[in-house]
């Protein structure tokens, strides 16, 4: 059974601290560094799916279904690779305060699935779903996909979109990842690694950045894997090991989705190209102790 932290746990003070961090007030919830260590695997298992205007008025969680009519004939047409028929079935869930539905029309906009690619209305549909994040959430699919909903919102706020009016706020999204880690979210627990190793939006602490990259790669998290890589394979923060850059980027070409993840795919081709047979050789030697050790587990698949 998914278990989440006790200190993660925001309760209604918590809820409207974290609303005024994505509407745009000063919260800050930050956690300790360990707060996010081992908590069960979180897996990000929502991918594409599609648009309209956002209502202004939060999805009512009581009133939820998860797989009404429309989220059937969405899924189905989506499969098909009807993206039009798809999008109409997913606007009238959502309309209906379907959050899955909502988070699937902000992913087609992030990813350009038969619309074209739109930050601006993404972020509108991900913020929506995020605004109902619960920490006591008893729905495990909906506790997923409004924490997931965070780290969307958290990586637009990272880098922002001025183009669409929304700044560059690398302090909230430090606090909305942390938020996401708490419940072991790798994608958020990769990210405050990296902004940790940059000093982006925390004050820079590589260690820290390291530390925080090793419990993603743990959770077997591609991108935290490859990064590990290239810091071992340059000798960035970490002392210069090539058969642990190899042991890393096997790890990650293990657990990489081709389509999400091409330039892991290449890289790890290339650099078995660059290193000799005996880096090469304990690398996977390494690599095969490690997914031992942590195997990567099979994504929940979206009907569960």
């Amino acid at each position: 059974m998914r278990t989440y932290r006790k200190d993660c746990r925001t309760g209604g003070a918590g809820r409207i601290l974290l609303a005024l961090a994505l509407l745009g007030g000063t919260a800050v919830f930050d956690i300790a560094p360990g707060a996010a260590q081992e908590n069960d695997s979180f897996g990000s298992p929502f991918y594409s799916f599609v648009p309209a205007k956002p209502d202004s008025e939060l999805p009512k969680l009581g009133d939820v279904s998860l797989w009404r009519d429309d989220m059937k004939m969405a899924k189905q047409a989506y499969g098909n690779g009807d993206y039009v028929r798809a999008r109409d079935h997913l606007e009238k869930a959502s309309n209906s305060g379907n959050l899955i539905a909502t988070w699937y029309l902000g992913d087609m906009y992030r990813t350009g699935k038969g619309v074209a690619p739109d930050i601006g209305k993404s972020f509108g549909y991900y913020r929506q779903v995020a605004l109902a994040y619960d920490s006591e959430q008893p729905n495990r699919k909906l506790m997923r996909i409004t924490v997931d909903a965070l780290v969307r919102v958290a990586d637009i706020y990272r880098d922002g979109a001025p183009n669409y009016g929304i700044h560059k706020d690398p302090v909230r999204a430090y606090n909305l990842y942390s938020t996401a880690a708490g419940h072991g979210h790798p994608a958020a627990i990769y990210a405050i690694g990296v902004m940790y190793l940059n000093g982006q939006g925390v004050k820079k602490m590589p260690d820290q950045g390291i530390r925080w990259l090793m419990r993603a790669a743990r959770k077997r998290y591609a991108p935290a894997e490859a990064l590990l890589g290239d810091l071992h394979y340059d000798g960035i923060q970490v002392k210069q090991d090539k058969a642990k850059a190899v042991m890393w980027y096997t790890l990650a070409r293990q657990t990489a989705r081709p389509d999400s993840f091409p330039q892991i795919i290449s890289r790890f081709d290339t650099l078995l190209d660059e290193v000799s047979e005996e880096e090469r050789s304990s690398g996977q030697a390494l690599a095969v102790q490690w997914s031992e050790q942590y195997p990567a587990e099979e994504t929940p698949s979206s009907d569960e």
